[in-house]
């Protein structure tokens, strides 16, 4: 746990059980008196075995360290947020890479499989296997006058075609650098990936009319969110702004990133960025703390840092330096 301004808190705890998240609210409220931010990001498959051998007690263990411990921690939190002013809450429940991570769809990278692997996937070719069409999905987009099957008879062919290449072939090249522009010579798709950010920025505004009023929402995305089928534009006219994560770019890039995306949210949405502590991504402590000046000079409102749980120990006093550096 941290708070405000660095300071930092370790406990330790079994958050599989409701006993042990209650302890680091118990520590947690005894140092610093109140609690205005909560972020749900502890998950682990536990151990990875074949399902056919994964016994009841490994399930059921998985199950509370990735859902459990989710609800245990809201739950704990719903008294202490309720008590503070202007209370921020930002609950991220986050486990095993997969949709339930965020309101938007994640290409098919999020995560390790070793079909994709082999068949050797282009970028254009990732983002057409995140595509849903599911019966939800292909009547939401009937509803706005979309051929959602039509789409889908399309993009069946073309991921068809590419298992059956010997080489990895991209139909677009320029996909990552053209975006959705690639797929108007193919009305039907491109009209359904356009319709996809729909459903997306929907849930967004229904979290933010169901939140207690003082609750900031913020959409948290990587700089091509459109991958997901996210409109940041709309997306953070239907929340609070928007934190667009800046992990593995240089200060200069990052400086351009908050200029974009200023442009995109508007004068009067937060804008903040995210960085992560990993290695290589972040060399040094110096590394860490560039970048976020970066940020901050460029007009950043917010810098998140993430993943503490995933880093060594040694790694966390970089953060402190780069808000120090921030700070200045």
């Amino acid at each position: 746990m941290e708070a405000a301004g660095g300071t930092a808190l370790a406990v330790q705890a079994d958050l599989r059980e409701r006993q042990g998240v209650a302890v680091i609210f118990r520590r947690h409220l005894e140092r610093f008196g109140g609690l205005r931010i909560l972020v749900n990001n502890a998950g682990d498959m536990v151990e990875r075995v074949p399902t056919a051998e994964t016994t009841e007690a490994l399930w059921r263990s998985a199950i509370d360290l990735n859902l459990s411990s989710v609800f245990f921690a809201c739950q704990e939190a719903i008294g202490p947020m309720s008590a503070q002013k202007g209370a921020v809450s930002s609950i991220f429940p986050r486990s095993v890479p997969g949709p339930a991570d965020a309101p938007s769809r994640y290409p098919i990278t999020h995560g390790f499989h070793h079909e994709k692997d082999g068949v050797g996937l282009t970028a254009d070719e990732d983002f057409l296997l995140s595509l849903c069409f599911c019966p939800a999905c292909l009547a939401r987009a009937a509803m706005a006058g979309v051929d959602g099957e039509k789409a889908r008879a399309t993009v069946k062919l073309w991921i068809t075609e590419a298992c059956e290449r010997a080489i990895p072939a991209s139909r677009w090249p320029e996909f990552l650098s053209a975006g959705l522009d690639v797929f108007q010579p193919h009305p039907e798709v491109y009209d359904f990936v356009k319709w996809r950010f729909e459903p997306v920025t929907s849930l967004i505004g229904e979290i933010r009319d169901h939140a207690a009023p003082s609750t900031k929402i913020y959409l948290i995305d990587l700089k091509e969110g459109w991958l997901g089928g996210c409109d940041v534009k709309a997306a953070a006219a239907a929340c609070d702004g928007a934190i667009i994560c800046g992990y593995d770019m240089t200060p200069d890039q990052v400086t351009e990133l908050i200029a974009q995306n200023r442009t995109a949210v508007g004068p009067d949405r937060h804008l903040g960025t995210g960085f992560r502590v990993f290695y290589p991504e972040m060399r040094s402590p110096a590394d860490l703390a560039t970048r976020a000046n970066a940020a901050r000079k460029a007009g950043a409102q917010s810098i998140n840092f993430y993943n503490y749980g995933l880093v060594p120990g040694a790694r966390l006093n970089w953060v402190k330096h780069a808000i120090s550096a921030a700070s200045r």
